[in-house]
C-alpha cells in the first residue's frame, strides 16, 4: 500500500468510504432514512493489514449505521466472512483486480452464494476492497 498522506485520505479505499458516508448523509437528509452501509476490507500482508486497520478505524461508526469489517487474509479465504456480512442485504461489491489474483470475474460472482449478487463492479484500489451496501434502514439516532 503506497501512502503519501498519514491519514490515508489519498487512497482509493478511503475515498470510497467517504463517498459512501456522504451518500448515506444525503439520503438521510433528503428522505429521512438512514441506510445501513457495511464495508469489508481484506488484506493478506500482515504489516499492510495493520495499516489498513489504522486507516479505517476512524470511519467505523456502527451506531450511525456505517460498519467497517477488516479481515487478515486472502480474498479466497474471506469469501465465507463476506457472505455472512451480506446476509439478506442487497450487496454492491467492488473488488480490486490488482490485489485479487487467481480469480476470474465469473468465479468471483459465483463465490458469493447470495441471490442478489448478479454482477460485480470492479475498481482499482490499493487493498482488497469489498464494499457492501445494504438497503436496511435505521431510525435517526
Amino acid at each position: 500500500m503506497e501512502i503519501s498522506d498519514p491519514d490515508f485520505r489519498d487512497t482509493s479505499f478511503i475515498i470510497a468510504i467517504e463517498v459512501l458516508q456522504e451518500a448515506q448523509r444525503q439520503i438521510l437528509h433528503r428522505k429521512g432514512i438512514r441506510r445501513k452501509i457495511r464495508c469489508f476490507f481484506s488484506e493478506n500482508d500482515a504489516a499492510t493489514y495493520k495499516e489498513l486497520v489504522r486507516a479505517v478505524e476512524a470511519h467505523h461508526r456502527q451506531e450511525e449505521g456505517f460498519e467497517i469489517v477488516t479481515f487478515p487474509g486472502s480474498f479466497e479465504s474471506a469469501v465465507p466472512a463476506i457472505n455472512r456480512l451480506i446476509g439478506n442485504s442487497f450487496p454492491l461489491i467492488f473488488i480490486d483486480p490488482q490485489a485479487v489474483t487467481g480469480f476470474g470475474f465469473e468465479t468471483s460472482v459465483r463465490s458469493f452464494n447470495h441471490r442478489n449478487v448478479k454482477s460485480l463492479s470492479i475498481t482499482c484500489t490499493t487493498t482488497n476492497s469489498f464494499i457492501v451496501a445494504s438497503p436496511d434502514t435505521h431510525s435517526n439516532p
